[in-house]
């Protein structure tokens, strides 16, 4: 079941765009958007060990919440994530795990579905977002950076 629902979650990765900030040509900061455009916005934080990190946001009271980290940016094609195969953790309410807005990275899984190791040294990207029943995107954080320095 737990292999299923995280496959089923990557699945809805690659079906809905999302947007990550950029740095202009000059260097500077570019209004960094929520993910998902023209949803709620969830600011979320992470704390704790940086390779085992704790995330929270305000629960959203949505069926379907994702929590997912990625070893590169997020990535768009025409709209839709191109680089689900980058995802390195991933937790969703359909896991039975953890609770929405309060999450161990124990209540997630890894991407090959097993339990969660902790991260190496380099930098993540990670992100939250609620879904409706018919799995459109209804709120979502902007992308955060987690940097898990070396030893």
């Amino acid at each position: 079941m737990r292999q299923a629902t995280a496959l089923c979650a990557i699945g809805v990765l690659a079906l809905v765009g999302c947007g990550a900030a950029e740095d202009d040509e000059s260097g500077g900061f570019v209004y960094q958007n929520q993910i998902f455009s023209g949803t709620v916005p969830i600011q979320a934080a992470q704390s704790g060990n940086l390779s085992a990190p704790a995330f929270s946001w305000p629960a959203t009271g949505e069926k379907h919440v994702v929590c997912a980290i990625f070893d590169e940016r997020i990535q768009l094609d025409q709209g839709h994530v191109s680089n689900t195969n980058r995802v390195v953790w991933l937790w969703h309410s359909g896991l039975g795990s953890g609770r929405e807005g309060n999450l161990l990275y124990s209540h997630g899984t890894a991407a090959d579905n097993g339990a969660p190791t902790p991260l190496p040294p380099g930098s993540y990207y990670w992100a939250v977002w609620a879904m409706d029943l018919g799995g459109f995107p209804v709120a979502s954080s902007v992308e955060y950076t987690l940097v898990v320095p070396g030893s």
